[in-house]
């Protein structure tokens, strides 16, 4: 039976790029992906990839795709299906993990319990994270138990979490499978990077908060303290496309911001001075980065694209796009 065009898609030569015309050797083929996604359906790129973040604009574009590129070389046919399903894919980052998960186990046959478990037999991405750091909040070892079930923990954060919530956490994601040496793709991000379970839990933490619910919403922060060494106050309000590194050390205080596509390496601290209560913690800007170590103390803002070097203390505002370093932080250099 011929395969039926979808929606939104293009046959072979008939507008956009050739896909049997792509060597991946002499091309760039996550470049060639976008292109082709972009000529075939537009809307669809702008909608499913940009996640309507103004600052997080890089598409994620999995290695898995090249595997299977390069496996069907003499088979064009078979990268055009696979993009022609990625554009119909109600959830492209979804899709990708998916795809991650059967080549990771077409490599190691024996991950395939917990594959199929926390990946494969899941519904959506929003679920397959939720069971995922619902499991660990909800530990054996933990007290959290003694007063919710993992069931129930889940339930919880099913119930609470919205649609803002889903395209932040997978903001989240892209981001730590982009810019994470070590992860290196979504499937690594959703199961074994400690800042992304930290981040979802501070996310149902933040909105029980609003809901005035601070008993539960401190209960969970202290469970993402002991369970990842990450201290973030469920009244902070932090953007999308977050990269937290390890979470290792990490403190981020009541009254904090942070903005879209911000990476924190481990040991940052955005506190407080000690001398002032109210509003009395950091405003960090698009883009920053904070290097290992560093802190930012007070009400002050660290404006877009700035740079705090490892170990700084900042006492002072930055200024766009400049790289401060020292003890305390003094301008070294702009971006």
């Amino acid at each position: 039976m011929a395969r039926s065009k979808r929606p939104g898609t293009a046959t072979l030569g008939s507008r956009g790029t050739d896909v049997a015309s792509v060597d991946p050797v002499k091309s760039d083929l996550t470049s060639f992906v976008v292109n082709y996604l972009f000529s075939n359906s537009p809307s669809l790129f702008f909608n499913l990839f940009n996640l309507s973040i103004p600052h997080a604009i890089t598409p994620y574009v999995s290695r898995a795709i090249r595997t299977v590129y390069e496996r069907s070389r003499d088979r064009p046919e078979r990268i055009q299906s696979l993009l022609a399903d990625l554009i119909a894919a109600p959830d492209p980052l979804w899709y990708q993990v998916k795809l991650e998960a059967q080549e990771a186990l077409r490599v190691e046959p024996q991950s395939g319990p917990t594959l199929y478990s926390n990946i494969l037999a899941q519904p959506d991405l929003l679920t397959a994270v939720v069971e995922h750091v619902a499991n660990i909040v909800a530990s054996p070892t933990s007290g959290f138990r003694f007063v919710m079930e993992p069931t129930a923990a889940k339930n919880l954060f099913m119930k609470e979490l919205t649609p803002s919530d889903l395209h932040a956490i997978s903001a989240d994601i892209i981001a730590t499978a982009t810019r994470s040496p070590s992860s290196g793709d979504a499937l690594t991000a959703t199961l074994f990077n400690p800042g992304i379970h930290a981040l979802v839990s501070y996310r149902l933490s933040h909105r029980l908060w609003l809901q005035g619910r601070k008993g539960v919403a401190h209960l969970i922060q202290s469970r993402v303290s002991s369970a990842f060494a990450c201290d973030i106050h469920p009244g902070a309000r932090i953007g999308s496309g977050t990269y937290l590194a390890a979470g290792n050390g990490v403190v981020i205080g009541e009254t904090a911001v942070v903005k879209d596509d911000v990476t924190i390496l481990q040991g940052v601290t955005l506190g407080g001075t000690g001398k002032v209560r109210g509003d009395r913690h950091p405003k960090i800007g698009n883009g920053v980065i904070l290097q290992d170590g560093c802190a930012v103390l007070g009400n002050i803002e660290v404006s877009d694209g700035a740079v705090v070097m490892a170990k700084s203390i900042v006492l002072k505002p930055v200024e766009d796009f400049t790289r401060v370093s020292g003890v305390p932080a003094k301008v070294k250099s702009h971006r």
